[in-house]
Order: structure tokens, then sequence, then C-alpha cells
């Protein structure tokens, strides 16, 4: 029994260790945006969008692309997400709006997407690796920003503090 037991305690360490590791090089690679940013775009569907139609209520930001593994991985809680908090999506360098399109419609995603063709946004916001998650207060002021995966618990953990 004292195996099994060091054993479970051993794994409980390493994944410990293993989030706050990953925590911790999440929080050097994020950007860093001081000022405000906009964005007044259409989305996929051609519905015009701004961040300014977000105010009022935390929203997420999420940078994802249809090549990124971990995107892929994290989409499906970025959808489920989207049923239930404001969420604006952008895909980045993942084709031709007809191409996410087609990639949302195989996967089932629903949120609401930009498509960065030419990367402007990402830039905009400092976006250098995907997943980039923002959360921005109900004022509009980033409070959070995630590179890599994060939870949907986690997501919901970040939108209470947001509020």
């Amino acid at each position: 029994m004292s195996a099994i037991k060091k054993f479970l305690k051993n794994l409980l360490l390493f994944g410990l260790a293993l989030f706050l590791i990953s925590n911790i090089v999440s929080y050097l690679r994020s950007p860093a945006i001081n000022e405000k940013i906009s964005i007044d775009v259409k989305l996929l569907d051609g519905k015009s969008v701004s961040l300014n139609d977000y105010k009022s209520k935390p929203v997420i930001i999420y940078f994802w692309a249809s090549w990124c593994p971990t995107c892929k991985l994290q989409s499906s809680a970025i959808d489920e997400l989207s049923k239930e908090f404001q969420v604006l999506t952008i895909a980045v360098n993942s084709g031709s709006d007809e191409d996410v399109r087609g990639y949302m419609g195989e996967k089932g995603y629903s949120f609401a997407t930009i498509n960065d063709k030419s990367g402007n946004i990402s830039r905009d916001f400092k976006v250098k690796a995907f997943p980039t998650t923002f959360v921005l207060d109900s004022n509009g002021s980033i409070i959070f920003s995630e590179v890599g995966y994060t939870s949907g618990i986690g997501f919901r953990l970040r939108l209470k503090v947001a509020k």
C-alpha cells in the first residue's frame, strides 16, 4: 500500500509543479498592453462589430488559428463559454472567410469570429503565440492575458474576477 501512496503523492506533486510552471511561462509570454485597443470590423457572418459593443459585461477575446493544435483543444471550451458569456474570437492566418467558416462548421463552433487574414488585429494586441486569450472587464480594460491552454473552469474564474 505504501508504494501506491508514494506514487500518488509524487504524481500529485508533479501535477502541481507542472501547473505552476505552465502558469509562470504563460505569464512571461503574455502580451503587455497598456493602452485600450479598439476593434471595428465585420464578423464572418457579416455583422459589424466593435469592442464598444461588448461593454457593461466582461468579454473574452480569443486569438486562435485553424492550424494550431492547442487551439483545437481550447476552442471547444471557448464555444461552450460563448453560449453563456460575451466572447469574440479572432482567427489568425487561417485562410479565407470561406475556409474559416468551413473549419468552424466542421468542428461545430458557433462563437462570433473575425477573420484576421492580414494579422493586423493580432499585431495590435501584440499576439505572438496561439492561442492567446484576453479577458476584459466591464470597462473594457484588459485584466488577464493568457498564452496557451486554459480550461473552461479557469476562464469562468477569470470572468468572475472581471465582474
